[in-house]
């Protein structure tokens, strides 16, 4: 299942009151960018707000409401607020694992990687140290 949120903020400009929000496809937001992007930014550029405004600051100093999260990402939304750092480390180790699992399959011969913890810890480390050296790069 995809990982959509709808980003909604409420607040007062000009004396008029707003509620914006925009719908997000957070898989296709890590695939393009592997983080997250603002979604304060995103939110105003939807809703045709300049982010060098003092409108966006305004809407800056307001909580983002998350509302229909679908996916994994409803595990990472407590009372309606985002851990992004938390869904972004999830979504990465989720790709790799899925990578990960390819391989054991194909040059291993085990189809149930989740049932050999410590060969499955083992492949995930080498991943991430190879994640880290390329990094350093």
């Amino acid at each position: 299942m995809k990982n959509t949120i709808d980003a909604c903020v409420a607040f007062d400009f000009k004396g008029q009151h707003h509620e914006l929000c925009v719908h997000l496809d957070l898989d296709q937001a890590m695939e393009t960018a592997g983080i997250l992007p603002s979604i304060y930014s995103l939110i105003a550029r939807h809703n045709q707000i300049d982010t060098y405004s003092y409108e966006y600051e305004m809407m800056q100093a307001e909580e983002i409401q998350i509302r229909r999260a679908t996916g994994a990402v409803k595990d990472f939304v407590h009372e309606g607020r985002l851990d992004v750092a938390a869904f972004e480390n999830h979504w990465r180790e989720s790709k790799a694992l899925t990578a990960l699992r390819d391989i054991a399959r194909r040059t291993l011969g085990i189809d149930a990687l989740d049932q050999q913890p410590a060969l499955k810890e083992a492949l995930l480390a080498a991943y991430q140290l190879g994640e880290a050296a390329g990094q350093r790069r």
